[in-house]
C-alpha cells in the first residue's frame, strides 16, 4: 500500500502477521529515532515540521523500550484503583443527569443517542480528569481532534500549538497547586527519583484528551448498536446486569472501535507473513483483525493502552445506566445505514427513540 503522504508500507490483516508485527523488535514506533536512523523526512512521518506537531508525535504510543516502559510506569503510577473508583462514581452521576434530561423529552422524540450521551460524558469524563474548565473543554477537543487527524497545514499548526500552549499552562497551574485529578497526579508521580518531564505530561495530556474521547464516544455507540440489533441480548443484561462487565469486554472485541494501529517503520529489512518489508517501509496493523481468525490471545504487544480500563469502565457503566433506565430503546434509522469513518470505527450519529 502507499499511506496518505506517499509513504510505501504493508498492511496486516490476518491475525497472525498481526500478533507479529506488534512485537517484530525490528518494527520501531519511535518515529523520531526511525528518521534518524533511516534519513526519512520528518514531516513524510508527522505530517508537519512545525515544532508543536512535531512535539506532539513523541507521545508515549510513538516510543519504543527503554523510553516507554519508563513512560508507561510513570502514567500506570498515578491511575490508581482508587482514582479509577473515584471516575466510576463521577460517570454513574453525570451518566443519570444526562439520561434524565433525554427522559424529559416527549415519548416518540428522535435523540441522536451520540450528540445527548455519549459525547457530553465523555467530554465531561476528560473534564474531570484534568481538572479543565467547562467553558475551555470544546476548544480544547477540537484542537485535539485537528491535531489526531493530522492533515498538514495551516490548521494542524495552529492547533498544535494552542493545545501545547494551554496544557503546559495547565500543567504549570498543577505543579504550583494540585487538585484531586489525573493531571495532578501526573505532574507529581515519582518512581526511583523519575518524573515526568514538562514536554512529556503535555504530550501525555493531550494523548489522554485525543485518545480517551473518541474511543469512549466509539465504545459506547457501537455496544448500543450491537444491543439495538440484538434485543434479545439486551433483555438477557437487564434480567442479569452481573454479567455486563464481560458483556462489555466481548462487546469490545466483536466490534471495536480502533481501526488501525500506529504505524511502524522497519529499521531493517524483515520477513513478515511471506513477504519481504524494505528498511523504510512501513507496517500497519489492522486491529479488527486481532483476535479473529488466529488461535493467539488478542490485546499483546508492548503497547496495550493504558486508558482502556477508564475507557471501558465508562462505557460498562453508561451502557448499564442506558438500557436499564430505557428499556424501550430502538433505532430510529436502519442501522447498517449508520456512517462510520474510515479508521476509527465509531457512529457518526445514532438516532433512536426511548420508547
Amino acid at each position: 500500500m502507499t499511506t496518505s503522504r506517499g509513504f510505501p508500507g504493508w498492511l496486516a490483516t490476518r491475525h497472525d502477521d498481526c500478533e507479529a508485527a506488534l512485537r517484530h523488535p525490528h518494527l520501531r514506533e519511535d518515529l523520531t529515532r526511525a528518521t534518524a536512523t533511516l534519513g526519512l523526512r520528518r514531516d513524510d512521518l508527522a505530517g508537519s515540521p512545525d515544532p508543536a506537531a512535531a512535539l506532539l508525535t513523541s507521545h508515549m504510543l510513538n516510543s519504543d523500550p527503554p523510553r516507554h516502559a519508563r513512560l508507561r510506569s510513570l502514567v500506570g503510577g498515578a491511575l490508581t484503583e482508587q482514582y479509577a473508583r473515584q471516575l466510576r462514581s463521577h460517570v454513574a452521576e453525570t451518566a443519570d443527569v444526562l439520561l434524565d434530561r433525554m427522559g424529559r423529552q416527549a415519548p416518540g422524540t428522535v435523540i441522536d443517542l451520540i450528540e445527548s450521551f455519549a459525547r457530553p460524558l465523555s467530554a465531561d469524563v476528560i473534564r474531570t480528569m484534568l481538572g479543565i474548565p467547562a467553558a475551555d473543554v470544546r476548544a480544547l477537543l477540537e484542537w485535539t481532534r485537528t491535531i489526531v487527524a493530522s492533515v498538514p497545514g495551516a490548521g494542524l499548526t495552529r492547533a498544535a500549538t494552542e493545545a501545547v500552549s494551554y496544557v503546559d499552562r495547565l500543567v504549570e497551574r498543577r505543579r504550583e497547586r494540585p487538585s484531586e485529578d489525573l493531571l495532578s497526579e501526573l505532574v507529581h508521580v515519582a518512581a526511583e527519583g523519575d518524573r515526568l518531564t514538562r514536554d512529556e505530561l503535555v504530550t501525555i495530556a493531550l494523548l489522554l484528551i485525543g485518545a480517551s474521547h473518541d474511543s469512549t464516544v466509539g465504545f459506547i455507540g457501537n455496544a448500543v448498536l450491537a444491543l439495538l440489533a440484538d434485543p434479545d441480548l439486551a433483555a438477557s443484561l437487564r434480567a442479569d446486569p452481573e454479567v455486563l462487565p464481560q458483556a462489555v469486554e466481548e462487546l469490545t472485541y466483536h466490534d471495536g472501535f480502533g481501526g488501525m494501529a500506529q504505524h511502524r517503520v522497519a529499521a531493517k529489512a524483515l520477513e513478515l507473513g511471506g513477504v519481504v518489508v524494505q528498511e523504510g517501509e512501513s507496517v500497519v496493523v489492522s486491529l479488527l483483525a486481532v483476535g479473529r481468525g488466529g488461535t493467539a490471545v488478542p490485546g499483546t504487544g508492548l503497547h496495550p493502552c493504558l486508558g482502556t480500563p477508564l475507557a471501558r469502565m465508562g462505557a460498562r457503566v453508561a451502557v448499564e445506566r442506558l438500557i436499564t433506565r430505557f428499556e424501550g430503546l430502538h433505532a430510529a434509522a436502519p442501522l447498517d445505514e449508520l456512517r462510520h469513518s474510515v479508521s476509527e470505527r465509531g457512529a457518526e450519529s445514532l438516532p433512536v427513540r426511548t420508547g
